[in-house]
């Protein structure tokens, strides 16, 4: 997994709900489950990801519930960077 987008994400991640230590987020961990993350946290992480990584995330991701799984998110969001890159 890459660190440094890691990093961004966990520092979007605070920027989006403040009560969640950065130092408790890792590629295990699940938004919903370990810190309470609801649909509008996950919304508003999205437009953050969008902004910073100019990575397109569809909201089908979000009532999938795959977005929830840190590494999950992250996969999305490289694929999403790669398939921009080639464009």
């Amino acid at each position: 997994m890459n660190t440094s987008l890691l990093n961004t994400l966990k520092n979007l991640i605070y920027k989006c709900d403040s009560s969640v230590n950065i130092e408790d987020i890792n590629e295990g961990s699940d938004l919903v489950i370990d810190f309470g993350f609801n649909s509008f946290s996950f919304v508003r992480l999205l437009v953050e990801i969008e902004e910073e990584f100019g990575a397109e995330i569809g909201f089908e991701y979000l009532a999938s519930g795959e977005l929830s799984k840190i590494s999950r998110l992250c996969e999305l969001i490289e694929e999403s960077m790669n398939e921009n890159a080639d464009r």
